[in-house]
């Protein structure tokens, strides 16, 4: 019941707002969320030219491509990399042929 109640005190603060802070409230709401606003007009349209995109398949083979390693580490992308303060090197003298 507190998600209901919180979602009325929203509504009602939006209620006490200005025309000028509504305007800002809804330019706000689009920038905060234009990233999923953007995927889902790309999924809406990439549906629409081709009807096998959402099928359970096609969903599969994307999260399996997701997990694929990466190709300049070999490595998964999920897994964490080494940071570059715990690599060592071993420097030795008389490296290489000299005569």
């Amino acid at each position: 019941m507190k998600v209901v109640d919180n979602m009325k005190n929203r509504y009602a603060a939006y209620q006490e707002l200005d025309s000028r802070d509504k305007r800002t409230f809804w330019k706000e709401t689009l920038l905060n969320n234009a990233l999923y606003i953007l995927l889902i007009v790309a999924v809406i349209y990439t549906y629409a030219r081709n009807h096998q995109f959402l099928s359970i398949g096609s969903i599969v083979n994307i999260i399996s491509l997701g997990c694929r390693p990466n190709f300049a580490t070999k490595k998964p992308l999920t897994r964490p990399t080494i940071p570059p303060t715990a690599i060592t090197i071993k420097i030795t003298a008389g490296i290489g042929n000299t005569g």
